[in-house]
C-alpha cells in the first residue's frame, strides 16, 4: 500500500504528533518527507539568505533548525518534498513573530537560545517597533496581516508549482492548565497573556483559511491541557497523550474523505 506522503511546517503542536512517542503506529499510516520547524510564514516565504552571521549561543538541539531558517531554503525543500498532504501550524507566528536583518524577516525564535537573554542581545531589538520587530496581534496589527496574506499566497504558489496537495490547518492553542507529575491540575503563569495568544492565533487561523483552501483540525477546549511530564518538559503547547490521539482521528477522517 502507498502511503500518503505528509510535510510538516509549524512548531510541536504539529511535529510531536509524528513523534512514536505519541503516535507508536504512525508511520505505518504516512510517509513524513518534510518537517520545517518553528518559522513563521514571513520567514517561511523567504527564499534569499540572511547576510547576518547566525547566532553562536543557540542550544545544539535548534542548530539546524535555526541553520535552515536562516538558509532562506525551507521553501525550496517544501516544495520539492511534493507531499500529498501539508499540515501547517502557526504557533511562530504568535509565540515569536519575527525581527529584521538587513532588511529580511527572520523568525525571531528565543527558545532555541541557551537563555532568553541570549536573543535580546544578538538581535538588539528590545526598542524596536514593526516593521522591524513584529508578530501578529489581533485587531489591530494590519500591517503584520497584509504580509503574512502576501506569504501565504508565496508559500502555496511554490509549493503548487511541484504538486497539489491537501493542505491541513492545524488549530492548537495554549493550554491553560497544566496536570502535574501527581495528577494534580495548576494553571500555568500569566494566563491573561496566553489568553491574549489564543485570541491572537484564532484571527490568523481565520486569515490563513480565508486565503487558503484548506482542511482545519480545531480541538475541543478540554484537550488542550499541558503535561508537566512531557518529555520535553512543561509548556503551554505540551499536551497529554488525549490531544495527539484526537488529532490523529481527525486527520484519518480528513485523510478518508479527501
Amino acid at each position: 500500500m502507498v502511503l500518503p506522503k505528509v510535510a510538516v511546517v509549524g512548531s510541536c503542536t504539529s511535529r510531536d504528533a509524528f513523534n512514536r512517542r505519541f503516535a507508536p503506529q504512525y508511520k505505518e499510516k504516512v510517509e513524513l518527507v518534510e518537517t520545517i520547524y518553528q518559522s513563521s510564514l514571513l520567514s517561511l516565504a523567504r527564499e534569499s539568505p540572511i547576510i547576518e552571521k547566525m547566532p553562536s549561543m543557540i542550544q545544539p538541539k535548534f542548530h539546524e533548525v535555526i541553520s535552515r531558517e536562516f538558509s532562506g531554503k525551507n521553501l525550496g525543500r517544501l516544495a520539492l518534498a511534493a507531499a500529498d498532504v501539508v499540515i501547517i501550524d502557526l504557533f511562530a507566528d504568535i509565540h515569536f513573530g519575527v525581527t529584521r536583518l538587513n532588511n529580511a524577516c527572520v523568525t525571531r525564535n528565543h527558545m532555541a537560545f541557551c537563555h532568553p537573554s541570549q536573543a535580546d542581545m544578538y538581535f538588539s531589538d528590545e526598542k524596536l517597533l514593526p516593521p522591524h520587530r513584529m508578530r501578529y496581534e489581533a485587531k489591530h496589527n494590519n500591517y503584520y496581516r497584509e504580509l503574512a496574506i502576501t506569504s501565504i499566497k508565496r508559500i502555496l504558489a511554490e509549493i503548487y508549482s511541484n504538486n497539489s496537495p491537501l493542505i491541513v490547518l492545524n488549530s492548537a492553542r495554549m493550554s491553560y492548565t497544566y496536570r502535574t507529575a501527581n495528577d494534580s491540575y495548576q494553571v500555568f503563569p500569566k494566563i491573561e497573556r496566553l489568553k491574549w495568544k489564543n485570541n491572537n492565533w484564532d484571527e490568523l487561523d481565520d486569515v490563513f483559511q480565508e486565503n487558503v483552501q484548506c482542511a482545519r483540525i480545531e480541538y475541543p477546549r478540554e484537550l488542550l491541557v499541558g503535561d508537566e511530564q512531557h518529555p520535553w518538559g512543561k509548556h503551554p503547547v505540551h499536551y497529554r497523550q488525549n490531544f495527539y490521539s484526537f488529532f490523529w482521528n481527525s486527520l484519518d477522517a480528513i485523510l478518508r474523505g479527501s
